[in-house]
């Protein structure tokens, strides 16, 4: 790993860098799911919204106690819908927004500069059709060392057994990972355990903080 001699001895430490997929790899949009669900439906988008914000089966997904097949039948009740498993894996899966020109991601330049140096674990919350599409039309997904996924291993971001999982998998210390996350409670997660922290706006911030960690040199 490349020392920097002008950061602190403790940012010198850090080897392994703990990576967020969502709003941090590729956005996410869920109007455009919304919009789908709408032509599908017939429902208001009013409607739509509560219907999702009150359906626990999506964090239920996302843990893995549902499989694929069940949480299809679960949103098809829940809409009333009679739709295929492979339109409705394509409809659910419709909330990427993938243009190769988004300035605000971690862009493929960065990802590859950072991998040459540190070890890389994706930890994410999500669940096995959006990874399955990432991992088809994202080549960033298929490049970290290691995937802590939420919906394999039973639990979501900030639960403390995620984190734990990723430092097992890194075979680091707390002290020597470094997490990036877009979302505040989930930097809050990793800090419980000893892990620092930066909480991802856009790559021209991202590198400012990893540059402040000894992590990159600006």
């Amino acid at each position: 790993m490349r020392k920097d001699l002008n950061c602190d001895c403790w940012a010198m430490k850090i080897n392994t860098l703990l990576v967020d997929i969502g709003e941090v790899l590729v956005h996410m949009d869920r109007r455009i799911l919304i919009e789908r669900m709408q032509t599908l439906t017939g429902f208001s988008e009013e409607e739509i919204e509560r219907r999702l914000d009150s359906f626990n089966d999506i964090a239920a997904y996302e843990k893995g106690e549902l499989t694929t097949e069940q949480f299809h039948q679960r949103v098809s009740d829940l809409f009333q819908i009679n739709i295929s498993l492979a339109n409705f894996k394509e409809a659910w899966s419709d909330i990427f927004i993938l243009s190769q020109n988004q300035p605000t991601l971690l862009s493929p330049h960065l990802f590859r500069q950072l991998r040459k140096l540190y070890k890389m674990v994706a930890i994410s919350n999500t669940n096995e059709m959006h990874f399955d599409y990432l991992s088809q039309v994202c080549s960033m997904v298929n490049d970290f060392d290691h995937y802590v996924l939420s919906y394999q291993i039973g639990c979501l971001k900030p639960d403390e057994k995620i984190y734990q999982v990723a430092l097992e998998k890194a075979a680091c210390a707390p002290s020597e990972a470094l997490l990036v996350d877009d979302r505040l409670e989930n930097i809050k997660g990793g800090e419980r355990l000893g892990i620092r922290g930066v909480l991802f706006v856009e790559e021209n911030q991202l590198r400012y903080e990893l540059g402040r960690f000894g992590v990159l040199q600006n």
